[in-house]
């Protein structure tokens, strides 16, 4: 699988910033995708890191009732609970 994304000329991110993001950001959403969550489900994603993250981000946008996030690093946990 690939994805590409149109990169406007007056983003003034660094390349380097934008391509670990878009790793990231794809990968959590094609794992939400390849699992089916919809609507009203209740999903447990294991790892709070960057595709952790973008991971619960897209469970919520799919409408998902509940999202249980797990990770043996505190403040991972805690940045979950602050952006999730």
């Amino acid at each position: 699988n690939f994805t590409q994304f149109k990169i406007p000329e007056t983003c003034e991110e660094p390349d380097e910033k934008l391509t670990v993001i878009a790793d990231a950001m794809t990968t959590g959403f094609w794992s939400v995708d390849n699992a089916g969550v919809k609507g009203g489900d209740t999903v447990i994603v294991l790892g709070c890191g960057p595709v952790g993250l973008f991971a619960q981000k897209f469970c919520w946008l799919k409408g998902a009732k509940r999202v249980i996030a797990v990770d043996y690093v505190d403040y991972r946990l805690q940045h979950a609970k602050r952006t999730n």
